[in-house]
């Protein structure tokens, strides 16, 4: 999931969003930004999703592009 993690933090700096200012986006507050940064595996798909929405890109794509930037193939039956 580290690749997540980075995804997230380099949209929202390419964005040039703060942690706060993502937070405020989301709806929530902004140790569970700080949080998902670092660790994503801990945390809600609802929450991932409320990113993705803030930061405009598709969740699919989203994990996507953090399975690819990990060097991982993404196999169909990964997609279900």
């Amino acid at each position: 999931m580290k690749g997540l993690a980075e995804q997230l933090r380099a949209r929202r700096e390419n964005k040039g969003l703060s942690q706060r200012h993502l937070a405020d986006l989301m709806g929530v507050h902004e140790n569970t930004v700080a949080k998902l940064e670092r660790h994503p595996e801990r945390a809600l798909l609802e929450t991932i999703e409320k990113a993705a929405a803030a930061l405009d890109i598709n969740t699919g794509n989203l994990f996507l592009e953090a399975t690819v930037q990990c060097g991982k193939q993404l196999q169909p039956r990964d997609m279900l």
